[in-house]
Order: C-alpha cells, then sequence, then structure tokens
C-alpha cells in the first residue's frame, strides 16, 4: 500500500476525512492520484462537490489543494484548531470514468468501508463545522 484515503458520502457531496501517501511515494504522483480516485468517487455517486479541511498549520496542506484545483471557502476554529475549509465542484454523473483515475499504482484501487468515529464534531450547514466567530475568507 502507498497510501489511503477515506471518504463518506454526505447527501450533497463527499467528505474526504483522510488522505495519506506513504513518505518514501511522496514526489511520485500517488496523492495526486487518490485525489483523482477521489473525484471519481463523487462523480460515480452524483455529487457535485469534494469536501475537505486541514489545519492552518499544515502549509504543505495547503499549497497541494488549492494546486488540485481546490478552493478555501472558510476559515474558522473548531476548539483549539484553525482550520481551512476546501471544496472542489465535479461534474456530477458526467460519464465515464478515466482509467488514470481509478487505478493506484498497477492495482486497482478497492474502496474499502470505513465506519465512521461517532465522537466526530457535527457538522453545520452546509457540511462545514459549525464554530462560533467562524467567518468565510
Amino acid at each position: 500500500m502507498t497510501g489511503l484515503v477515506v471518504v463518506e458520502p454526505r447527501g450533497d457531496h463527499l467528505y474526504l476525512d483522510t488522505v495519506a501517501v506513504l513518505p518514501e511515494a511522496r514526489g511520485t504522483g500517488a496523492g495526486r492520484r487518490l485525489l483523482e480516485f477521489v473525484e471519481a468517487r463523487a462523480r460515480a455517486l452524483r455529487l457535485p462537490e469534494v469536501r475537505l479541511f486541514t489545519n492552518a498549520l499544515m502549509g504543505e496542506n495547503q499549497r497541494i489543494h488549492p494546486k488540485s484545483g481546490h478552493e478555501a471557502v472558510e476559515r474558522g476554529a473548531t476548539g483549539p484548531h484553525d482550520r481551512i475549509h476546501y471544496r472542489k465542484r465535479t461534474e456530477a454523473g458526467a460519464g465515464a470514468v478515466s482509467r488514470r483515475a481509478t487505478r493506484c499504482g498497477r492495482r486497482p484501487c478497492e474502496p474499502r468501508v470505513v465506519p465512521r468515529d461517532a465522537r466526530r464534531p457535527p457538522h453545520g450547514p452546509g457540511g462545514y463545522p459549525s464554530s462560533p466567530g467562524a467567518s468565510a475568507r
């Protein structure tokens, strides 16, 4: 295994909870292929966008997500964490998924069902975490 993603369909979008690539696989395009897989999954589910958030202290993520077409839509604190929320619109139901987006390395990507942790914070309107003082930037 080179990397993994954890996604969850949520009504009007696909939530990208986790994307991780082994350190020795960084710079090989594995992360890009994983993000392409997530977009393909959203299209297959006919969901119009992918949403995610990252800690504002994760500078590398703030460079990667905009380069892959994600736009920052909100920044705000949730508890002690300063988070930046991103989204990327998809062409929901836009036909066939490219071969490149459905393969990880030489093996097909096999999605796994991962139970959600019931201790996750509730999300407010629009699927983004609610927090006092959070504002769009």
